[in-house]
Formats: C-alpha cells, structure tokens, sequence
C-alpha cells in the first residue's frame, strides 16, 4: 500500500512539475502574439503612425487616434468632405481639405487646396490649374495621383511653401500595401486585405470586409533578459579586450 502511495504521489509530483514547466515556458520563454479588434474603426482611408504607441485612422466621417497600450479608439474630429491628414517632424497633426473644379477657360482654377493645422486654424490655400487626389501631406509637400479616371495618369508633388507643382508619369498602380508580411501570427479567421506595419512586430490589419486589428508581437522575458545580458556583454569585452 506504502508503495502504491509513493507511486501515485510520484506521478501526481512529476504531473505538476510538467505543467508548471509549460505555464512557465508560455508565459516567460515563448513570444506573446496580441491581435486586438480596433472598435469604431472599418476601411480605413489612412493609416498613420504618430508614434510606436499610437495609430492616426481617417476613415469617411472622421479622424480618430487609436493607443496600442490601453486597446482603445478616441474620435478627434469628423471630416469634411475631401480631406486627408498628415504628421509633421514634431508629431503635430496637419490637414489638407481639397475642392476640384470645373475649368471653363484657362484662366480657371482647377483645384483649391486649404491646410489646417493641428487646431483646425487655417495655415495656407493653394490655387493649382492641375487637379489630382491628394494621398499625403506633411508640413513640406503635398503629393498625390491623377483624380479622373480618363485623364492621362500623373504623380503630382507640391511644394507647400513656393506652391511649385512637379508633375512625372504614372503607371496607374498605387503603392501597394503588404497583404500578409511574412512572420505575422494571425488568428486563423482573419484574412489580410490591407496590413500597415511599423515593424514586423507591430502592425494595422484591415480584412476584406473593412474590419481593423491591432497587430502586436511581444518578445518574452527571459528572451529578453538574455538579449540585454550578452549585449551588455559584448560591450563590456569590446572595451576592454579589443582585438
């Protein structure tokens, strides 16, 4: 019976180490891969990275910002009509609302458009005799594509402050977006339409019916700890005993 009992004991011990072992491994050795739905949030317009932290959405109605560090989505303001946002050198917000016209003589102006800074105060308006569809701004330059369809297809960069227009041939494509970077570990059930990435660690996934997540690899503890130790390491032998 003594013996049984050591048996069961035995196993029972041997049952918790391994467990505990896992628990442990999971929770202090392997990567934490984190994919949150982003609320309030569908097919993005703009996605703009503020900082490592903190992601810029311009969807149809609004301008919101998002915190990867609390999973939430604060609304900063709606949008007017044709507008898209911009992040200057300081982090500042800056927007650029746009009015295409119809020409009648060449004396016409073909397009206007208004910046407005992080305030909404007006900074500046620009008349341009050439339309496009502006895709980026930030305190330097506007840049953009061609607006209509059966127009000739053209790139167009405007300099802010001279209100110079460059203008080069385009080969209708835009910049296309990564549809599933390599390494990301997704939930099965989320397709990747559209993926803006800050590293492969941290990305903003949109599927094919507009839905938005928040991408997030986190590197373990003890990973972690190594990494800092023989860095640390190489430094300490690199200063004192170089080659």
């Amino acid at each position: 019976m003594k013996k049984v009992f050591q048996i069961v004991l035995t196993a029972t011990l041997s049952i918790c180490i391994f467990v505990l072992f896992v628990h442990l491994k999971e929770t202090y050795w392997d990567d934490i891969y984190i994919t949150n739905f982003v609320e309030n949030i569908s097919s993005p317009q703009q996605v703009l990275w503020r900082s490592k932290d903190e992601v810029i959405f311009a969807t149809d109605e609004k301008f919101s910002k998002y915190s990867f560090r609390t999973n939430r989505t604060e609304d900063i303001r709606m949008k007017d009509g044709n507008e898209i946002v911009g992040i200057t050198e300081n982090k500042e917000l800056i927007h650029c609302k746009y009015d295409i016209f119809m020409r009648y003589t060449e004396e016409d102006y073909a397009m206007k458009i208004s910046i407005f800074d992080n305030e909404h105060n007006s900074v500046k308006e620009i008349n341009l005799y050439d339309s496009f569809q502006p895709l980026f701004i930030d305190e330097k330059y506007i840049e953009g594509v061609t607006a209509m369809p059966f127009l000739l297809p053209y790139r167009y960069k405007v300099d802010i402050e001279s209100m110079e227009v460059v203008e080069k041939e385009w080969n209708g494509e835009l910049d296309e977006q990564n549809r599933r970077p390599e390494g990301l570990n997704l939930p099965y059930n989320i397709d990747v339409k559209k993926a803006y990435c800050l590293t492969k660690e941290k990305c903003i996934i949109v599927n094919s019916v507009g839905n938005t997540f928040a991408y997030e690899k986190k590197s373990s503890i003890v990973k972690n700890y190594f990494l800092k130790f023989s860095q640390k390491l190489h430094v300490f032998f690199s200063q004192h005993f170089p080659k």
